[in-house]
Protein backbone atom coordinates (compact mmCIF):
# COMPACT_ATOMS: atom_id res chain seq x y z
CA UNK A 1 0.00 0.00 0.00
CA UNK A 2 1.67 3.58 -1.44
CA UNK A 3 1.20 5.99 1.59
CA UNK A 4 -0.28 9.21 0.67
CA UNK A 5 1.50 13.18 0.58
CA UNK A 6 -1.40 14.86 3.13
CA UNK A 7 -2.22 18.06 4.04
CA UNK A 8 -4.49 19.05 6.47
CA UNK A 9 -6.48 22.40 5.58
CA UNK A 10 -7.96 24.73 6.82
CA UNK A 11 -6.01 24.75 10.05
CA UNK A 12 -7.52 25.33 13.49
CA UNK A 13 -7.40 24.69 17.35
CA UNK A 14 -10.62 21.96 16.89
CA UNK A 15 -8.37 20.13 14.84
CA UNK A 16 -4.88 20.05 16.90
CA UNK A 17 -5.69 16.07 17.68
CA UNK A 18 -4.70 15.18 14.06
CA UNK A 19 -1.24 16.45 14.52
CA UNK A 20 -1.12 14.40 18.29
CA UNK A 21 -2.19 10.79 16.09
CA UNK A 22 -1.37 11.65 12.92
CA UNK A 23 0.74 8.26 13.56
CA UNK A 24 -2.49 6.45 13.32
CA UNK A 25 -3.86 7.61 10.01
CA UNK A 26 -1.32 4.65 8.13
CA UNK A 27 -2.07 5.17 4.29
CA UNK A 28 -1.69 9.04 4.70
CA UNK A 29 1.36 10.77 5.65
CA UNK A 30 0.97 14.50 6.64
CA UNK A 31 3.35 16.50 5.45
CA UNK A 32 1.44 19.60 5.38
CA UNK A 33 -0.51 21.88 7.68
CA UNK A 34 -2.01 24.73 5.94
CA UNK A 35 -4.22 27.79 8.11
CA UNK A 36 -6.54 29.97 6.46
CA UNK A 37 -4.89 33.46 6.08
CA UNK A 38 -4.88 35.81 9.29
CA UNK A 39 -5.74 33.04 11.44
CA UNK A 40 -2.43 33.41 13.12
CA UNK A 41 -1.24 30.22 13.17
CA UNK A 42 1.16 30.96 10.49
CA UNK A 43 4.67 29.97 11.59
CA UNK A 44 3.88 28.13 13.99
CA UNK A 45 6.43 24.61 14.75
CA UNK A 46 4.44 21.88 15.67
CA UNK A 47 5.48 17.81 15.85
CA UNK A 48 4.21 14.97 14.42
CA UNK A 49 5.84 12.04 16.04
CA UNK A 50 9.36 13.05 15.65
CA UNK A 51 8.32 15.32 12.03
CA UNK A 52 8.05 19.03 12.40
CA UNK A 53 6.28 21.02 10.50
CA UNK A 54 5.66 24.66 10.25
CA UNK A 55 2.53 25.61 9.66
CA UNK A 56 1.73 27.50 6.30
CA UNK A 57 -0.65 29.86 4.68
CA UNK A 58 0.37 28.99 1.46
CA UNK A 59 -2.51 26.75 0.06
CA UNK A 60 -1.61 26.72 -3.53
CA UNK A 61 1.95 25.59 -3.44
CA UNK A 62 1.67 23.28 -0.62
CA UNK A 63 -1.24 21.84 -2.31
CA UNK A 64 0.61 21.42 -5.65
CA UNK A 65 2.46 19.01 -3.59
CA UNK A 66 0.35 16.44 -1.84
CA UNK A 67 -1.34 13.53 -3.27
CA UNK A 68 -4.47 14.25 -0.63
CA UNK A 69 -5.88 17.20 1.27
CA UNK A 70 -7.96 17.08 4.58
CA UNK A 71 -10.67 19.46 4.41
CA UNK A 72 -11.85 20.44 7.69
CA UNK A 73 -15.08 22.05 7.92
CA UNK A 74 -16.07 23.40 10.91
CA UNK A 75 -19.49 21.94 12.12
CA UNK A 76 -19.79 23.69 15.49
CA UNK A 77 -21.04 27.30 16.17
CA UNK A 78 -18.33 29.96 15.67
CA UNK A 79 -16.91 31.24 19.55
CA UNK A 80 -18.73 34.70 19.17
CA UNK A 81 -21.62 35.90 20.80
CA UNK A 82 -23.63 36.27 17.37
CA UNK A 83 -27.25 35.36 16.90
CA UNK A 84 -28.54 31.54 15.29
CA UNK A 85 -28.96 33.19 12.11
CA UNK A 86 -25.28 35.07 12.34
CA UNK A 87 -23.90 31.52 12.89
CA UNK A 88 -25.80 30.33 10.03
CA UNK A 89 -24.77 32.91 7.56
CA UNK A 90 -21.32 33.05 8.72
CA UNK A 91 -20.81 29.06 8.49
CA UNK A 92 -22.57 28.98 5.21
CA UNK A 93 -20.00 31.83 3.61
CA UNK A 94 -17.29 29.35 5.20
CA UNK A 95 -18.75 26.32 3.49
CA UNK A 96 -18.94 28.50 0.21
CA UNK A 97 -15.33 29.47 0.62
CA UNK A 98 -14.23 25.83 1.24
CA UNK A 99 -16.18 24.34 -1.43
CA UNK A 100 -14.50 26.36 -3.47
CA UNK A 101 -10.84 25.43 -2.46
CA UNK A 102 -12.42 21.14 -3.15
CA UNK A 103 -13.04 22.60 -6.73
CA UNK A 104 -9.74 23.63 -7.04
CA UNK A 105 -7.97 20.77 -5.37
CA UNK A 106 -9.71 18.57 -7.15
CA UNK A 107 -8.82 20.06 -10.73
CA UNK A 108 -5.31 19.49 -9.59
CA UNK A 109 -5.91 15.92 -9.94
CA UNK A 110 -5.68 15.65 -6.07
CA UNK A 111 -8.01 13.09 -3.30
CA UNK A 112 -10.07 14.67 -1.14
CA UNK A 113 -10.81 13.70 2.56
CA UNK A 114 -14.39 15.88 3.74
CA UNK A 115 -14.64 15.63 7.44
CA UNK A 116 -18.26 17.37 8.19
CA UNK A 117 -21.67 16.34 8.74
CA UNK A 118 -23.40 18.70 7.06
CA UNK A 119 -25.82 17.77 4.58
CA UNK A 120 -25.23 20.93 2.24
CA UNK A 121 -21.78 20.63 2.19
CA UNK A 122 -21.82 16.45 1.34
CA UNK A 123 -24.17 17.56 -1.23
CA UNK A 124 -22.59 20.01 -2.87
CA UNK A 125 -19.18 18.09 -3.11
CA UNK A 126 -20.56 14.84 -4.32
CA UNK A 127 -22.23 17.15 -7.13
CA UNK A 128 -19.27 18.87 -8.26
CA UNK A 129 -16.36 16.21 -7.04
CA UNK A 130 -15.50 13.12 -9.48
CA UNK A 131 -16.51 9.96 -7.11
CA UNK A 132 -13.10 8.63 -7.57
CA UNK A 133 -11.44 11.69 -5.82
CA UNK A 134 -13.79 12.17 -2.69
CA UNK A 135 -13.96 10.46 0.85
CA UNK A 136 -16.57 11.30 2.52
CA UNK A 137 -17.88 9.44 5.84
CA UNK A 138 -21.50 9.34 6.12
CA UNK A 139 -23.53 9.20 9.01
CA UNK A 140 -23.90 4.85 9.45
CA UNK A 141 -27.11 3.22 8.64
CA UNK A 142 -28.56 2.25 11.78
CA UNK A 143 -29.89 -1.27 12.53
CA UNK A 144 -33.86 -1.68 13.29
CA UNK A 145 -34.06 -2.17 16.76
CA UNK A 146 -37.57 -2.64 16.69
CA UNK A 147 -37.88 -7.01 16.67
CA UNK A 148 -34.73 -6.79 19.01
CA UNK A 149 -35.24 -4.49 21.83
CA UNK A 150 -32.60 -3.61 24.19
CA UNK A 151 -29.79 -6.25 23.87
CA UNK A 152 -26.83 -7.26 26.41
CA UNK A 153 -23.45 -5.87 25.29
CA UNK A 154 -21.18 -8.82 26.69
CA UNK A 155 -17.65 -6.89 25.62
CA UNK A 156 -16.37 -5.08 28.12
CA UNK A 157 -16.98 -1.38 27.58
CA UNK A 158 -14.82 1.81 28.87
CA UNK A 159 -16.76 5.17 28.28
CA UNK A 160 -14.94 8.52 28.38
CA UNK A 161 -17.36 11.38 29.25
CA UNK A 162 -16.50 15.01 30.25
CA UNK A 163 -17.87 17.32 32.55
CA UNK A 164 -18.71 19.83 29.62
CA UNK A 165 -18.70 19.43 26.00
CA UNK A 166 -15.09 20.60 24.24
CA UNK A 167 -12.61 19.37 26.43
CA UNK A 168 -11.00 16.96 23.96
CA UNK A 169 -12.70 13.19 24.86
CA UNK A 170 -11.98 11.86 21.07
CA UNK A 171 -7.89 13.43 21.89
CA UNK A 172 -8.24 11.23 24.89
CA UNK A 173 -9.58 8.43 23.75
CA UNK A 174 -7.20 7.70 21.09
CA UNK A 175 -4.17 8.28 23.44
CA UNK A 176 -5.73 5.35 25.20
CA UNK A 177 -6.55 3.39 22.38
CA UNK A 178 -2.60 3.69 21.80
CA UNK A 179 -1.26 2.42 25.30
CA UNK A 180 -3.22 0.06 24.78
CA UNK A 181 -1.53 -1.26 22.01
CA UNK A 182 0.71 -2.41 24.30
CA UNK A 183 -1.59 -4.72 25.69
CA UNK A 184 -3.04 -8.10 23.89
CA UNK A 185 -6.10 -6.71 22.79
CA UNK A 186 -8.77 -6.17 19.93
CA UNK A 187 -9.74 -2.51 20.52
CA UNK A 188 -12.72 -0.70 18.79
CA UNK A 189 -12.90 3.23 19.18
CA UNK A 190 -16.47 4.63 18.63
CA UNK A 191 -17.08 7.98 18.23
CA UNK A 192 -20.19 10.50 16.78
CA UNK A 193 -16.86 12.34 15.37
CA UNK A 194 -17.28 11.61 11.47
CA UNK A 195 -13.34 11.35 11.20
CA UNK A 196 -12.88 8.79 13.58
CA UNK A 197 -12.51 6.28 10.55
CA UNK A 198 -9.34 8.04 9.18
CA UNK A 199 -7.89 6.83 12.87
CA UNK A 200 -9.01 3.12 12.78
CA UNK A 201 -12.28 3.83 14.46
CA UNK A 202 -15.84 3.28 14.29
CA UNK A 203 -18.40 6.28 13.27
CA UNK A 204 -21.91 6.49 15.35
CA UNK A 205 -23.58 8.79 15.37
CA UNK A 206 -27.22 8.76 16.53
CA UNK A 207 -28.13 11.91 17.44
CA UNK A 208 -28.37 13.35 13.44
CA UNK A 209 -31.03 15.92 14.28
CA UNK A 210 -30.46 17.54 17.65
CA UNK A 211 -29.88 16.67 21.55
CA UNK A 212 -33.74 15.36 22.05
CA UNK A 213 -33.89 12.07 23.91
CA UNK A 214 -35.79 9.04 23.27
CA UNK A 215 -36.53 5.48 23.65
CA UNK A 216 -35.68 5.37 19.36
CA UNK A 217 -32.29 7.11 20.16
CA UNK A 218 -31.54 4.77 23.13
CA UNK A 219 -32.29 1.11 21.29
CA UNK A 220 -30.13 2.49 18.66
CA UNK A 221 -26.90 3.14 20.54
CA UNK A 222 -27.47 -0.74 21.94
CA UNK A 223 -28.14 -1.96 18.61
CA UNK A 224 -24.99 -0.65 16.89
CA UNK A 225 -22.78 -1.76 19.17
CA UNK A 226 -24.10 -5.22 19.59
CA UNK A 227 -24.25 -5.77 15.95
CA UNK A 228 -20.20 -4.34 15.94
CA UNK A 229 -19.90 -7.25 18.62
CA UNK A 230 -21.44 -9.86 16.55
CA UNK A 231 -19.74 -9.32 13.16
CA UNK A 232 -16.05 -8.34 14.78
CA UNK A 233 -14.03 -10.17 17.62
CA UNK A 234 -13.13 -7.07 19.46
CA UNK A 235 -11.83 -7.54 23.34
CA UNK A 236 -12.70 -3.94 24.03
CA UNK A 237 -15.04 -1.27 23.00
CA UNK A 238 -13.81 2.61 23.86
CA UNK A 239 -16.66 4.75 23.40
CA UNK A 240 -16.30 9.08 23.17
CA UNK A 241 -19.63 9.89 24.48
CA UNK A 242 -20.91 12.68 22.96
CA UNK A 243 -21.45 16.15 25.06
CA UNK A 244 -21.21 16.86 28.52
CA UNK A 245 -22.37 15.32 31.78
CA UNK A 246 -24.22 18.36 33.37
CA UNK A 247 -25.42 21.54 32.69
CA UNK A 248 -22.64 24.47 32.29
CA UNK A 249 -24.65 27.01 33.81
CA UNK A 250 -28.58 28.26 33.59
CA UNK A 251 -27.39 30.85 30.67
CA UNK A 252 -25.41 27.35 28.91
CA UNK A 253 -27.68 24.36 30.00
CA UNK A 254 -26.44 22.89 26.47
CA UNK A 255 -28.01 19.11 27.00
CA UNK A 256 -28.39 18.98 30.25
CA UNK A 257 -26.64 15.74 30.44
CA UNK A 258 -29.35 14.22 27.96
CA UNK A 259 -26.64 12.50 25.48
CA UNK A 260 -24.97 10.71 28.09
CA UNK A 261 -27.79 9.98 30.08
CA UNK A 262 -29.27 7.22 26.67
CA UNK A 263 -25.73 6.29 26.52
CA UNK A 264 -25.95 5.28 30.14
CA UNK A 265 -29.24 3.34 29.11
CA UNK A 266 -28.17 1.68 26.31
CA UNK A 267 -24.92 0.33 27.63
CA UNK A 268 -23.75 0.32 30.93
CA UNK A 269 -20.48 0.94 30.93
CA UNK A 270 -18.13 -1.61 33.19
CA UNK A 271 -15.39 1.35 33.17
CA UNK A 272 -15.77 5.19 33.14
CA UNK A 273 -13.53 7.92 32.72
CA UNK A 274 -14.16 11.39 33.38
CA UNK A 275 -12.61 14.36 31.50
CA UNK A 276 -12.17 17.52 33.97
CA UNK A 277 -12.07 20.51 32.84
CA UNK A 278 -8.36 22.50 34.02
CA UNK A 279 -7.96 25.10 36.75
CA UNK A 280 -5.79 26.02 39.28
CA UNK A 281 -8.57 24.34 42.09
CA UNK A 282 -9.49 21.39 39.79
CA UNK A 283 -7.25 19.10 41.71
CA UNK A 284 -9.35 19.56 45.21
CA UNK A 285 -12.40 19.46 43.32
CA UNK A 286 -12.25 16.42 41.35
CA UNK A 287 -13.87 14.30 43.86
CA UNK A 288 -17.16 16.39 44.26
CA UNK A 289 -17.42 16.77 40.54
CA UNK A 290 -17.10 13.28 39.93
CA UNK A 291 -19.78 12.58 42.89
CA UNK A 292 -22.23 15.19 41.01
CA UNK A 293 -21.86 12.86 38.17
CA UNK A 294 -22.52 9.44 39.84
CA UNK A 295 -25.49 10.73 41.87
CA UNK A 296 -26.76 12.20 38.65
CA UNK A 297 -26.73 9.34 36.63
CA UNK A 298 -26.48 6.37 38.69
CA UNK A 299 -23.27 5.16 36.81
CA UNK A 300 -19.65 4.79 38.55
CA UNK A 301 -16.94 7.19 37.79
CA UNK A 302 -13.60 4.80 37.98
CA UNK A 303 -11.31 7.55 37.21
CA UNK A 304 -10.98 11.15 35.80
CA UNK A 305 -7.87 12.74 34.27
CA UNK A 306 -7.64 16.48 33.88
CA UNK A 307 -8.19 18.24 30.18
CA UNK A 308 -5.48 20.11 28.78
CA UNK A 309 -8.46 23.02 28.23
CA UNK A 310 -9.80 25.14 30.66
CA UNK A 311 -13.10 27.05 30.40
CA UNK A 312 -13.47 30.96 29.45
CA UNK A 313 -16.84 31.33 31.97
CA UNK A 314 -17.43 35.11 30.25
CA UNK A 315 -17.77 33.83 27.03
CA UNK A 316 -19.28 30.93 27.73
CA UNK A 317 -22.16 32.63 29.29
CA UNK A 318 -21.97 35.09 26.63
CA UNK A 319 -22.32 32.42 23.73
CA UNK A 320 -24.48 30.35 25.87
CA UNK A 321 -22.21 27.45 25.21
CA UNK A 322 -19.27 26.16 26.82
CA UNK A 323 -15.95 27.94 25.24
CA UNK A 324 -12.56 26.86 26.10
CA UNK A 325 -8.79 27.50 25.65
CA UNK A 326 -6.38 25.17 24.77
CA UNK A 327 -3.46 25.12 26.95
CA UNK A 328 -0.90 23.58 24.32
CA UNK A 329 2.45 24.65 23.74
CA UNK A 330 1.73 25.20 20.35
CA UNK A 331 -0.39 28.30 20.78
CA UNK A 332 0.63 29.76 23.79
CA UNK A 333 3.11 32.46 24.71
CA UNK A 334 6.78 31.40 26.90
CA UNK A 335 5.56 33.03 29.72
CA UNK A 336 2.29 30.93 29.85
CA UNK A 337 3.84 27.75 29.29
CA UNK A 338 6.19 28.17 32.29
CA UNK A 339 3.34 29.22 34.37
CA UNK A 340 1.05 25.95 33.18
CA UNK A 341 3.49 23.47 33.60
CA UNK A 342 4.66 24.61 37.33
CA UNK A 343 0.68 23.14 37.73
CA UNK A 344 1.89 19.93 37.76
CA UNK A 345 1.36 16.95 35.31
CA UNK A 346 -2.15 18.27 35.02
CA UNK A 347 -1.11 20.35 32.46
CA UNK A 348 -0.61 17.94 30.09
CA UNK A 349 -2.87 15.33 30.35
CA UNK A 350 -0.84 12.27 28.52
CA UNK A 351 1.74 12.00 31.33
CA UNK A 352 -1.24 10.12 33.07
CA UNK A 353 -2.65 8.01 30.42
CA UNK A 354 0.09 5.54 31.04
CA UNK A 355 -0.73 4.78 34.93
CA UNK A 356 -4.73 5.43 33.83
CA UNK A 357 -4.68 2.54 31.18
CA UNK A 358 -2.41 0.09 33.72
CA UNK A 359 -5.56 0.56 36.78
CA UNK A 360 -8.03 0.79 33.95
CA UNK A 361 -6.80 -2.98 32.68
CA UNK A 362 -6.74 -4.00 36.04
CA UNK A 363 -10.56 -3.49 37.00
CA UNK A 364 -10.96 -4.58 33.24
CA UNK A 365 -9.43 -7.99 33.68
CA UNK A 366 -12.48 -9.70 35.85
CA UNK A 367 -13.98 -9.52 32.80
CA UNK A 368 -11.10 -11.50 30.61
CA UNK A 369 -7.45 -11.71 30.15
CA UNK A 370 -5.85 -8.46 28.75
CA UNK A 371 -1.94 -8.89 29.34
CA UNK A 372 1.21 -6.58 28.17
CA UNK A 373 3.02 -7.84 24.71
Amino acid sequence: MSVKRTAVYPFNDEFSYYLNHSDLIAEYDVVSVISSKGSGFEGISVCLGEKEIIITEDFDNEVQHCDCVIVLFYDRPFESPLSEQEHNNRRQKNNKILIEKCKQIALLGKEIICVSKQMEVINALEKYIPAKQLTIFKTPNIIDHRISGLQSINTPVVFITSLFEGLGKSDLMLYIYKHLKSYDAKVCCISARSDISLFGGVYMDCFTSSYELSTSHILSINAYIKELEMNNDYDLFLVDVPGGCVPFSKEAPIDFGLTYFSYCKAIYPDYTILLLPFSNTVGDKANELKGIVEKGFGVEIDDYIISNKAVVYQESILNTKVMTISLNKYYMTEEENKYYEEQGDCYDFEKNISSAVDKMVLVLNKYGEINKV
